[in-house]
């Protein structure tokens, strides 16, 4: 009974690394797309000054990439919500610390279950 208790807690404290590994991957991707958003949102607003002689083509370039920019900060604005809802959904750092205290039930569990085994031996043994 204790070994099937103790495979138990072994599989839990799996379980829960595994979640936490999980949670913090996607904390780092979503953190790197915000990131990402932000840079381009900056890159969008600056005000680039050109040495080029010709200021009226240099104005005209700048401001048809600043409409790519803010179309592709569009875009990863609305990818980023929907990552942090999928994010949400999954819940990896409360499945974790479930499988967390599951073991930790079972470490206890498991040290009465030894004990009670423990005394049981002893009197069958007198």
């Amino acid at each position: 009974m204790t070994c099937s208790i103790l495979k138990d807690r072994k599989m839990h404290m799996l379980a829960s690394l595994h979640f936490n590994y999980g949670g913090n991957r996607v904390f780092m991707a979503s953190a790197i797309l915000t990131l990402i958003q932000t840079g381009l949102a900056i890159l969008a607003q600056a005000d680039l000054k050109s040495f080029e002689e010709d200021e009226d083509k240099w104005e005209k370039k700048w401001e048809d990439h600043q409409n790519n920019i803010t179309v592709s900060i569009a875009f990863l604005a609305a990818f980023s919500v929907f990552w942090q809802s999928l994010v949400k959904n999954w819940n990896y750092n409360g499945r974790a610390s479930l499988h967390d205290s599951a073991a930790a039930a079972l470490g206890k569990l498991a040290v009465q279950n030894f004990g009670i085994e423990a005394k049981a031996r002893k009197s069958v043994e007198e």
